[in-house]
């Protein structure tokens, strides 16, 4: 009884683990530990940037719009339908530079990927 718990438990963790990383990790990653100015070069000047206790970080941020073609619907209590719609979507990726290195990074937005 107690193997058929276990091989539950591993069939429904098998289901939560990670297929590693995005392509936007694994291009991320590979500007750790350049400098300040490779990242530049690579990445262009970035939108802002910012310096607190001997540490500086940088952002791009990155905005794209796009257009969700419309169509009809059927929905209580009537039919109807939706026109084309203009979405936007973000992505700010910071950098985080200690002595003229890239140390680290961090991405939010739902644009990002």
């Amino acid at each position: 009884m107690k193997w058929m718990m276990g091989l539950a438990l591993a069939a429904c963790c098998a289901g939560c683990a990670r297929q590693g990383p995005s392509a936007l990790d694994v291009k991320l990653a590979s500007m750790v530990g350049q400098s300040e100015t490779t990242l530049v070069r690579q990445l262009g000047v970035p939108s802002r940037t910012f310096e607190t206790g001997g540490h500086r970080f940088i952002a791009y941020v990155e905005r794209r719009q796009g257009l969700v073609p419309g169509g009809g619907y059927w929905g209580p209590p009537w039919w109807g339908w939706s026109g084309t719609q203009v979405i936007t979507q973000s992505c700010v990726i910071t950098f985080e530079i200690e002595a003229d290195k890239v140390k680290g990074y961090s991405y939010r937005g739902d644009g990002c990927g």
